[in-house]
C-alpha cells in the first residue's frame, strides 16, 4: 500500500493543476485548498500550501516553497482620486511579482504584489514583506526585515545558487522520496 501514496498524491497534484488551469510542470505541487489564479508561473518542483492566495502575474521559481495561508496581495485598488470612494475607483495594471529559486516563505506570511524575493531567500512565518528581499538573506517581522543572511558567506551563497541552477529538470533526490505528508 506504501507504494500506491507516492502514486495517488502525484495523480491529485495533477488533477488540481489541471482543475485550476495551471501550466506548470508536473512535479510542482499545489494543494487543492490553495486559491492559485491561471497567470502562474511554476517552477520544477516548486509548491504551495493549502489556504494559500497566489494572484496572476506571479513567477515561482524552481524549488520555492510557500507554506500554508500565504498571502500575495495589494497593489490592487486605486485609491487617490479626489472625491471617488475606493470601490468605485477601478484597478491600476497589475503588478508582477517575482519569487526566486529555493526561496521559502513560511506559514501565514503576507508579501505585498510587486515585490522580488531573491533566490534562496527565506521569509519567516507571519511576516509582512513590502520590499525587495535579496537572494539569501533571511526577513522576519512586520514590516519584514533582514534578520541575518542564510549562508556563511557570498561565496558559499554563488555556490548553493551555481548548484540549484545546475541540476534542471532533474530535481533534488538524493534523500529518496517523500512517503508523507
Amino acid at each position: 500500500m506504501a507504494g500506491i501514496r507516492p502514486f495517488l498524491r502525484s495523480a491529485r497534484n495533477l488533477i488540481a493543476q489541471r482543475l485550476k488551469g495551471l501550466k506548470g510542470p508536473h512535479t510542482a505541487y499545489v494543494s487543492f485548498r490553495a486559491d492559485v489564479d491561471v497567470g502562474v508561473n511554476l517552477g520544477e518542483w516548486s509548491y504551495i500550501g493549502m489556504g494559500s492566495i497566489v494572484p496572476s502575474r506571479v513567477t515561482i521559481g524552481a524549488y520555492a516553497m510557500l507554506g500554508p495561508n500565504v498571502q500575495i496581495v495589494g497593489a490592487d485598488h486605486v485609491f487617490d482620486r479626489v472625491g471617488t470612494p475606493v470601490i468605485f475607483s477601478g484597478r491600476p495594471e497589475r503588478v508582477y511579482t517575482n519569487i526566486g529559486m529555493d526561496a521559502w516563505i513560511g506559514a501565514g506570511a503576507i508579501v505585498m504584489a510587486g515585490v522580488q524575493i531573491g533566490d534562496a531567500a527565506i521569509v519567516a512565518a507571519g511576516a509582512v514583506v513590502t520590499k525587495d528581499v535579496a537572494g539569501g538573506d533571511i526577513v522576519a517581522g512586520v514590516p519584514a526585515r533582514v534578520v541575518r543572511a542564510r549562508f556563511k558567506s557570498e561565496q558559499d551563497r554563488q555556490a548553493h545558487i551555481t548548484a540549484i541552477k545546475s541540476r534542471g529538470k532533474i530535481g533534488i533526490r538524493e534523500q529518496g522520496p517523500r512517503t508523507r505528508w
